[in-house]
């Protein structure tokens, strides 16, 4: 019982865990990386509606700007209404008359053209405290309705171009409710002078501004605040219960983007500035509106961990349970072929990893004696490896001795070294660097030496039909080769260049350094090769067919060049008939390491 609930707890750390992990950490992963989706998408869109909210606000208020290019441009118009202003008597001429009209009409245009604009006001310094209006004309400021303005330009300050502030008129006496405006301040200036001489007052109703910022497409939650220089309130689409103190805070931080928190929640707060009339605009979001997906995320992360973990502890306990049955009969087999007890038939068919294992459990047993015959009989074939091995072995110094004893023969003849010992050493020589080792790199001043003791043997046979001349470094012979790399090139120029000429030639072996590489050309005069077997040739180096015993050199030369290099290396061919062939070919440098 205690060995079954150590592996239902080995099982539930091994198999449920490992599973709950990835998935735990998948849930808080999304919910992270979906958190820093929308509020970056948060702060994007705010940026964007309240960039929108600004130039749609400053359209409405670019009138302005237009009235004022008028004065500041006209010096003319603009010294002729400031005499109309100053004039005490009420009977204009016909010149002032027609000033008065022009500019009436600039004014007047614009705020009937436009539904939002309740009235425009020109004024000009003058002791009569006359103005001009959109709606009345000329008129005094003792005897209209609309006076605040005029308070609020006289405290303004005298280097500001643009103010804002928010009022309420009565048109007439018997209106009941005030009218709700926004009014836009432009100061006026001369060309040239930077002294205010007058004010341009722009009336805009503040319910179409109102409905204008009521329209806007916002998050359930969110508010937009816009205020002005001094902080004060002028549009807010929702009203917000923030104490004096946070409003304070909020309105004071400088961040374009920022977390803000009340006594209530937590906010994301985004705000533009307008430095044409230093209004500011304010996007306020409770982090509640967009973590709603998140607190959904989470709560299906938990519901899906504690799905999974009770499933899996249900599936880990029947495992267990099922495997220690089985746990359980193996090793009751086992005890019973200890035991030398019968034992049952193998499972005709395995459906689990314990099956197998009691599968082969029985037929180990089974095969028993089998093997001890497979391996009597393995052992008869290694002895006999061995022998051949030995065999092998002795058969090269075989050969040796007997080329020793005809070298000794021949020079008996002569009581000297002769051409024929000469010969047989040479080709001892050969032998022996051929088959000591075949396997391992040499250094390349031994490929150099053995190549000469075969050529050496094939001058004898041709009678100095040919001279070889070699050019190399001497440092370059302490770099490591393969063995038997330039015999065959030799032979190739030999048997196919220089047998079937009359004439005497040469073959010259050139070995260089080049850019990290080992490159050696053998190159003869001999008769050359015909273009069609030349392409053939090359054709059969680079698919790695040997499509005759023609070149058997060549192509074996050329495979083990790619075996041991890569197949990037290899023999390239250059030949023309009766003119000769060269043939190249590169390997790394490797240098020999003392042993």
């Amino acid at each position: 019982m205690k060995n079954n609930y150590n592996s239902f707890r080995k099982n539930l750390f091994l198999f449920l865990l490992p599973l709950l992990i990835p998935l735990v950490s998948f849930g808080f992963f999304s919910q992270f990386i979906t958190k820093q989706y929308f509020e970056e998408e948060l702060k994007i869109n705010n940026a964007n509606l309240l960039k929108q909210t600004r130039e749609n606000l400053e359209l409405i208020f670019n009138e302005l700007d237009s009235l004022n290019l008028t004065f500041s441009t006209n010096f003319e118009i603009t010294v002729k209404l400031k005499n109309i202003l100053n004039k005490t008597s009420s009977t204009l001429n016909y010149e002032e008359y027609k000033v008065l009209t022009t500019i009436s009409n600039f004014i007047t245009a614009p705020a009937n053209a436009r539904p939002y604009i309740h009235s425009i006001y020109v004024y000009m310094d003058n002791d009569l405290k006359k103005f001009l209006t959109s709606t009345n004309g000329l008129v005094n400021l003792n005897n209209f309705y609309d006076t605040s303005w005029y308070d609020n330009y006289l405290t303004s300050n005298q280097k500001e171009f643009f103010w804002t502030e928010k009022r309420n008129i009565k048109n007439y006496d018997f209106e009941k409710a005030n009218t709700e405006i926004l009014t836009v301040y432009r100061s006026l200036h001369l060309p040239g002078y930077k002294e205010k001489i007058g004010v341009i007052v722009l009336n805009v109703y503040a319910d179409y501004l109102q409905e204008h910022l009521n329209n806007l497409v916002t998050h359930p939650e969110q508010r937009i605040i816009i205020t002005n220089k001094e902080n004060h309130f002028i549009f807010e689409n929702k009203p917000i219960d923030f104490t004096s103190q946070e409003l304070s805070k909020l309105l004071n931080i400088p961040d374009p983007v920022f977390n803000f928190r009340s006594q209530e929640n937590n906010f994301i707060v985004s705000q533009l500035f307008s430095e044409k009339y230093g209004w500011k605009y304010l996007s306020i979001v409770p982090y509640s509106t967009f973590y709603q997906v998140i607190f959904k995320l989470q709560n299906l992360t938990i519901l899906f961990s504690v799905f999974s973990f009770l499933l899996g502890l249900l599936l880990t306990y029947w495992l267990s349970k099922k495997n220690h049955r089985q746990l359980e009969s193996i090793v009751s087999i086992i005890k019973s072929a200890e035991s030398g007890q019968e034992l049952p038939q193998p499972p005709d068919r395995i459906k689990d990893e314990y099956g197998y294992i009691a599968y082969n459990i029985l037929t180990t047993f089974i095969e028993q004696n089998y093997l001890k015959v497979q391996l009597s009989e393995r052992k008869y074939k290694l002895n006999f490896m061995e022998l051949l091995a030995l065999q092998s072995q002795i058969n090269p110094h075989f050969l040796f001795n007997v080329l020793e004893t005809i070298k000794w023969k021949t020079m008996q003849y002569t009581n000297k070294p002769n051409e024929a010992s000469k010969m047989v050493e040479n080709l001892s020589d050969i032998l022996r660097y051929s088959l000591e080792s075949p396997g391992k790199k040499v250094i390349l001043w031994e490929e150099l030496y053995n190549t000469r003791s075969y050529i050496k043997i094939q001058k004898v046979r041709f009678e100095d039909k040919f001279d070889v001349y070699w050019e190399y470094n001497e440092a370059s012979l302490e770099y490591l080769i393969i063995r038997l790399i330039l015999q065959p090139l030799i032979e190739n120029a030999i048997q196919h260049g220089i047998r079937p000429l009359e004439r005497k030639c040469y073959i010259k072996v050139k070995i260089i350094e080049q850019n990290e590489k080992l490159k050696i050309a053998v190159i003869d005069n001999g008769a050359g090769i015909d273009p069609d077997k030349l392409k053939i040739l090359r054709d059969c180096l680079i698919q790695d067919n040997n499509y005759s015993s023609e070149h058997l050199g060549l192509y074996n030369t050329n495979k083990r060049i790619k075996l041991t290099y890569g197949e990037e290396y290899g023999l390239k061919i250059r030949s023309k008939k009766g003119w000769g062939t060269a043939i190249y070919l590169q390997i790394p440098i490797e240098t020999a390491t003392l042993e």
